[in-house]
């Protein structure tokens, strides 16, 4: 529809508004200079600064013990599956779950490469360059890639994982629940691995897990269900899911004072679209505020 010159300022208007929210909700671009992995002297002065003393040790017996401790542990340690959502705080998560275990398989969450805004491009590249992390990418495995039980189980023993090692999927949207069986299956089969758990980011996903482990039973009764550990429904997650309802009702009242000259406050009736736990949230401050 062509806009009439009377409806000018009001298209001003509109489109003012949609710039404020997509300047308000998107994540922040990813700093060209952000992000930099610390220099080897770096490294090894803070390697320096941490190493405990050993008492009555050479120095090469030192080295030795150090070194042997250092192979026990990540030898005990698990090996991580882990999709990810590509914001900011991603090189600070990776880096965190190296403390965890051993990263052996990263999955892009969301559109492929040629369809993602740059500031999204800009970090799965930082991730495929980074020394840690970059070999552990598959940006070819996508949601519809993982219902198909070959494609997982192959992509799994493809990833160097050894023969009965212990594995943990961490998941944001129910990515292996398709194929849920077929892994405890083939894990049980050719023990090729011990899966620890699943930890799950989503209701969504944590419905989706449920649905899984109903169709065990029908399966075999020698399958042992895994465990499903939700962080939606955890207690700290709770309690975010009520700020984000309060923090999203605070910005939407601001950009419509800022681009319309309007309050949420001015309406009475007020529609919320998707009643989810953040859906549930916003219409309670709602009601607070006699909307």
């Amino acid at each position: 529809m062509e806009l009439t010159e009377g409806t000018s300022t009001v298209a001003l208007q509109v489109q003012k508004f949609f710039k404020a929210i997509r300047t308000t909700f998107s994540p922040v671009p990813l700093a060209s200079n952000e992000y930099k992995s610390p220099s080897n002297n770096e490294q090894s002065r803070k390697r320096r600064a941490t190493m405990p003393k050993l008492a009555h040790c050479t120095s090469s017996q030192a080295a030795e013990t150090r070194i042997t401790t250092e192979i026990t542990a990540r030898q005990n340690d698990p090996f991580l599956i882990i999709v990810v959502h590509l914001l900011p705080t991603l090189p600070e998560y990776l880096r965190a779950l190296k403390h965890i275990g051993c990263i052996k398989i990263i999955i892009f969450k969301g559109a492929q490469d040629s369809e993602r805004p740059q500031h999204m491009r800009e970090m799965a590249e930082w991730v495929k360059n980074n020394e840690d992390f970059g070999k552990a990418i598959h940006p070819e495995v996508t949601k519809s890639y993982l219902k198909t039980p070959d494609n997982v189980v192959e992509l799994i023993m493809n990833a160097e994982i050894p023969k009965g090692a212990e594995i943990i999927i961490m998941d944001i949207g129910g990515y292996f629940a398709p194929c849920l069986v077929d892994v405890v299956r083939h894990q049980t089969s050719e023990k090729k691995w011990k899966l620890l758990g699943i930890v799950e980011d989503t209701e969504n996903g944590h419905q989706k897990y449920n649905e899984a482990l109903q169709s065990f039973s029908s399966v075999s009764k020698d399958l042992k269900q895994p465990r499903i550990y939700s962080v939606a429904r955890s207690k700290m997650k709770m309690t975010e899911d009520y700020n984000v309802g309060k923090s999203l009702v605070r910005a939407a009242d601001s950009i419509l004072r800022e681009t319309l000259d309007l309050r949420l406050e001015d309406h009475l009736t007020v529609g919320v679209i998707g009643f989810g736990k953040i859906g549930t949230s916003i219409a309670m401050h709602l009601r607070q505020q006699h909307i």
